[in-house]
């Protein structure tokens, strides 16, 4: 159904697994959110000269995208649509058979929203979907431009905002913790001796109201403060660690400490970790 110019797509019906291909017609300009929420067996969406704005809420089943040439906004490369100065993610294909994203060297973000956009990355519900696993980085993405909940990262050393060791995220200078992959198995962590700072949802920030529990860390037991840290930001931030029961604090942090078996941070006086019933916590002044 379209509105009466014909420019909107307003919601397609589906039309039975023998299609499996939607090619949007010409003239038409943009796509309303959900238009394609009844359409279960889309894998491939051509997109023609004419659009400008588009929305994959919906596309569940999508492959790959095709955009015509002669279109002034879009770009497709592997069958990912991009903006057409391939600098911004617009739809990664959600069924698309590839377990690395390889993000080419021109794009400078994969989830700031560009004026026709609608940023959508898939999610990894389960390790039976064929979905995108490893996001291998490239020199211009800082921290704030990649998706948080996928399980391994690589980072080039020309990447100038951030790096990796043993999959878990730093800034450049080693002394900001980015993120600690929910997926990640080890089951101790100690951080490196330069850490001086743990960002907001490092540790957590793959937990979405709808999969609370799914992204929650499972494997980490023990982890080990670094002689330098300062501050670990966020609401409880170390509570998101689903079976953590270890917290070492090296005698040479001054700066957290126990009180009746939780872990405080000093600055502010901030509840970093409670003792439950079922997290019976242990804290270590080594």
């Amino acid at each position: 159904m379209f509105n009466k110019k014909k420019t909107k797509i307003l919601f397609t019906v589906n039309s039975g697994k023998n299609v499996t291909t939607y090619t949007i017609p010409k003239g038409v300009t943009s796509i309303s959110n959900y238009a394609f929420s009844f359409t279960n067996y889309i894998k491939v969406v051509k997109i023609p000269a004419s659009l400008k704005t588009f929305s994959s809420k919906g596309l569940a089943y999508v492959e790959k995208y095709q955009v015509d040439k002669k279109n002034r906004y879009f770009k497709t490369k592997d069958g990912i649509l991009y903006d057409k100065k391939l600098q911004y993610l617009i739809a990664y294909p959600r069924n698309k058979k590839a377990d690395v994203y390889n993000v080419p060297s021109s794009v400078i973000s994969l989830t700031k929203k560009a004026k026709n956009y609608e940023y959508e990355f898939k999610l990894p519900l389960s390790s039976k979907e064929k979905n995108v696993k490893t996001l291998k980085v490239n020199t211009k993405l800082s921290y704030d431009n990649i998706p948080t909940f996928l399980d391994h990262y690589t980072i080039p050393k020309g990447n100038k905002y951030m790096t990796v060791k043993d999959g878990v995220i730093y800034s450049k200078n080693m002394k900001t913790i980015y993120l600690y992959p929910y997926n990640k198995k080890d089951t101790e962590y100690v951080m490196p001796d330069r850490v001086t700072t743990v960002k907001q949802n490092a540790f957590n920030a793959a937990v979405s109201s709808s999969s609370y529990h799914q992204y929650q860390n499972r494997y980490l037991r023990k982890i080990t403060l670094s002689k330098k840290l300062v501050s670990i930001e966020g609401e409880e931030p170390l509570s998101y660690i689903l079976n953590l029961n270890t917290v070492v604090i090296p005698k040479e942090n001054t700066n957290y400490y126990n009180k009746y078996g939780d872990l405080y941070q000093k600055k502010d006086n901030k509840l970093i970790i409670m003792w439950t019933w079922s997290n019976h916590l242990k804290i270590i002044t080594n």
